[in-house]
């Protein structure tokens, strides 16, 4: 982080960088005897931005970027874009027809999936 790279470029580098983060929470479990109660603290607080605060922070970013952009998010809709996993499918299912497929590859025509997805 602090030498630009994802990748510390020596060892050196990464042993300070170790150090420094677990030198100062060492010192405080140490030196404070209730560590429990900032444990609370610190997660309730963590719990807080992850449930509340950070959807509405993306939300309103998407917002953003729909005035800013209406190009990229019509696109965006156009293509379906999802951050989420796709949906799980049984073994047997398949998008396309395989025999179906296989005589339109050999006549040249394009064919559309026929499972849920609509273009």
């Amino acid at each position: 982080m602090l030498t630009g790279s994802q990748d510390a470029s020596s060892d050196k580098i990464n042993l300070i960088l170790n150090t420094a983060i677990l030198i100062p929470p060492l010192i405080l479990a140490i030196t404070y005897p209730h560590v429990g109660s900032i444990a609370g603290i610190l997660g309730a607080v963590g719990a807080f931005l992850c449930i509340y605060s950070l959807p509405t922070i993306t939300y309103l970013a998407q917002k953003k970027t729909e005035i800013d952009n209406p190009a990229l998010m019509r696109a965006l809709r156009i293509n379906d874009f999802s951050m989420s996993p796709p949906k799980a499918r049984s073994k047997r299912e398949s998008l396309y027809n395989a025999e179906a497929l296989d005589s339109d590859i050999k006549g040249g025509i394009p064919r559309k999936p026929s499972v849920g997805y609509e273009m």
